[in-house]
């Protein structure tokens, strides 16, 4: 099929298969010329070591990457396609002997290497002749620089695990020579994901920080080893970074402002914090917008939280608006933004712009008075607001009425769970809420333990907001009539009326 179609409708065809599709891949390559010349651009462009389902007490993984540095370094020429590399790195990852998993020899490898420096040759040269005199056995880092080394043209480098493992390995040695001049390395997106209760610290992102293209870092699980940064540390780098990337991330302002401040580039920076606490309570407003305001390149600003599901309306009751165990001082915001001349997108905490004082209506009978406009810049396009509140409660709602707010493209202000909300022009939404059925929230082998009943019943119309219970309660009596004999019938319509009473519906 392919030797009879032209070469721009091959393309169009190929472009439908994942990359992740070896196997599709492999065999279109093996079906003609033309398919081999077409495909094999494609096979070799996402070279994915790990697999879906990486297993560190197997050495399949292992064997995988070995194999093809091995075809790799048979033929140096495939390396140009490479342009994703994604790696495993973890803390409990096997060492392992080069000899057991590669077929090539030293001196092999070395030839298809004579392309890069003799500093980069040497390195790589002293890691693998090690193994022909040195009976320890080398990291998994080792064949992840080699590859890295090899095609040093690919563009984008994800890393599972924990990036610290990178030690001092071939793997960052790599970087670090290949970083400098004569830069060599052409990454440019590069992913950080870490697993749980690992931290990442400040000097193993430097080493990344200094890749003379990189344009985009991602961090996922993001938590800031404590104290990690040194003094000086970050003084002489310029990273060329323009997007950052932090999702469910955990850090002290302060330990992280100093890697901010070497990306003068930054064009958007994303946090999403773990939960809302760290969104709205621990954070040190002051110390963030000293930072941010350095960022003169900053097109978009988005400081969000993960959904938090123990905030629901039951626990806001319970506990207020602070949760508890958490000391709420005097909260000051991050102050006037209005030099990012280049920002057009925000998506910030209203504990960010107003601090604890909250939104101040003192002057709203004036019409000329305005208080985004002293706090933002006249380039902004798009605001979003998440309030701590999840009810929306207080003189935040009379925000959309500041004169700034009309000349914006969009403006929507939030509640923290985001199913709340007021647009621009004042009008209010909600997601609603869905409406449990009675046979699934109290299933009838409850009917033999009235208090077991009554307690599920009573928590479950907790979590549902009090404008709705006295309604679910008669749908829920309703369905006790529909659908239960008689006896039960009769057990849990009782049991209905009890919760009524707690809740004095």
């Amino acid at each position: 099929m392919f030797s009879q179609l032209p070469d721009e409708l091959n393309e169009q065809i190929l472009s439908f298969i994942e990359l992740d599709s070896k196997a599709t891949l492999r065999s279109i390559c093996l079906t003609n010329k033309t398919a081999n010349r077409l495909a094999t651009p494609l096979f070799y462009s996402h070279v994915d070591v790990v697999g879906n389902k990486f297993d560190a007490d197997n050495d399949r993984d292992i064997i995988r990457l070995g194999r093809l540095c091995q075809t790799l370094v048979e033929d140096p020429p495939r390396c140009a396609y490479v342009k994703t590399i994604r790696l495993a790195i973890t803390r409990d990852d096997k060492d392992f002997r080069i000899v057991d998993y590669l077929k090539f020899n030293t001196q092999q490898c070395e030839q298809g290497l004579t392309g890069l420096s003799n500093d980069v040759r040497h390195t790589i040269s002293t890691y693998l002749r090690s193994e022909e005199t040195n009976m320890e056995p080398l990291p998994r880092a080792t064949l992840g620089g080699l590859l890295l080394a090899m095609c040093h043209q690919a563009r984008v480098l994800q890393l599972e695990g924990d990036p610290n493992m990178i030690g001092e390995s071939l793997l960052k040695t790599i970087i670090l020579q290949m970083s400098t001049q004569p830069p060599i390395l052409a990454l440019q997106d590069v992913t950080l994901p870490c697993g749980a209760g690992q931290t990442i610290s400040v000097p193993g992102l430097v080493p990344i920080l200094r890749l003379p293209s990189l344009r985009k870092l991602n961090l996922h699980n993001f938590v800031l080893h404590p104290q990690s940064f040194a003094p000086g540390l970050t003084a002489n780098v310029r990273s060329s970074l323009q997007e950052l990337n932090l999702t469910y991330c955990t850090f002290d302002i302060l330990d992280f402002a100093p890697l901010l401040l070497c990306c003068p580039n930054l064009r958007l920076l994303w946090i999403e914090w773990y939960n809302r606490d760290d969104n709205f309570w621990r954070m040190d407003w002051p110390a963030l917008g000293g930072a941010v305001r350095r960022l003169a390149s900053l097109e978009s600003l988005r400081l969000e939280h993960r959904h938090d599901m123990s905030m629901t309306v039951a626990s806001r009751e319970a506990n207020g608006l602070v949760p508890p165990g958490m000391e709420v001082n005097h909260i000051l915001p991050m102050g006037s933004i209005k030099s990012l001349q280049r920002l057009r997108e925000i998506i910030v905490p209203s504990l960010a712009l107003f601090g604890s004082d909250g939104f101040r209506t003192d002057n709203l009978d004036n019409e000329q008075s305005e208080v985004l406009s002293t706090l933002l810049p006249a380039s902004l396009q798009e605001l979003t607001l998440l309030y701590e509140d999840i009810y929306l409660a207080g003189t935040i709602r009379l925000l959309p009425l500041d004169p700034m707010v009309a000349r914006l493209d969009d403006f929507v202000l939030y509640n923290c769970q985001k199913d709340r909300w007021i647009t621009k022009d004042g009008v209010e939404g909600f997601v609603p809420v869905p409406v449990p059925d009675l046979t699934g929230t109290a299933p009838r082998s409850m009917l033999n333990n009235i208090p077991l009943l009554i307690e599920n019943l009573r928590d479950s119309l907790g979590l549902l907001p009090p404008a709705m219970r006295s309604a679910v309660l008669d749908q829920w009596h309703r369905e006790a009539g529909e659908e239960l004999p008689l006896g039960e019938c009769m057990i849990m319509r009782a049991a209905l009326q009890e919760v009524r009473s707690i809740f004095r519906l």
